[in-house]
């Protein structure tokens, strides 16, 4: 249906919804500094760089897919058995990227491209900072009270959490 404000029109359309069960179980922030430099040469004589130092601040969340884990249930002992459970991965990346000293070369120019290839490559660092980081571990450990502590509302008992530790 479409929509209007003054001064604008839209038009949302809903393509696909399907459910998804991904629970957060940890969030971090990351800062990154980026030194950036490029140098083309134009008729192999003069070189042109531009350059650019670039701040990425990024909130990053880290979690499950609850739909993926799989489990048994054993109603008549009232006990839930965890058999394989995946590992953590990051559900979104929100970066905040901020140029400092941006510099054109003379024959060397920044175009949309750069900057979308920029963008590219400091959400990929970020991305790999945060896998190596305590991020994981953290999202492992929360996700293991979460499951114990909603068994233990509806007085289930949990087994294979430790699945959580690998």
């Amino acid at each position: 249906k479409p929509r209007t404000t003054p001064g604008m029109n839209s038009l949302v359309v809903v393509e696909a919804l399907k459910r998804v069960f991904k629970v957060v179980t940890a969030e971090g922030h990351f800062t990154e500094i980026v030194d950036y430099r490029e140098t083309k040469h134009r008729l192999s004589v003069w070189p042109s760089t531009k350059k650019a130092l670039i701040k990425v601040k990024a909130h990053v969340q880290m979690g499950y897919d609850f739909s993926k884990i799989k489990w048994e249930i054993y109603e008549t002992n009232g006990k839930v058995k965890l058999q394989a459970i995946p590992a953590p991965y990051i559900l979104s990346i929100s970066p905040d990227i901020n140029y400092y000293n941006l510099a054109n070369g003379l024959f060397n120019k920044f175009t949309n491209e750069d900057f979308n290839l920029i963008q590219t490559q400091c959400i990929a660092t970020v991305r790999e900072v945060a896998e190596k980081s305590e991020l994981p571990h953290l999202a492992a450990e929360q996700a293991k009270m979460l499951l114990t502590e909603l068994a233990s509302m509806h007085h289930w008992e949990i087994e294979g959490v430790k699945l959580l530790d690998s």
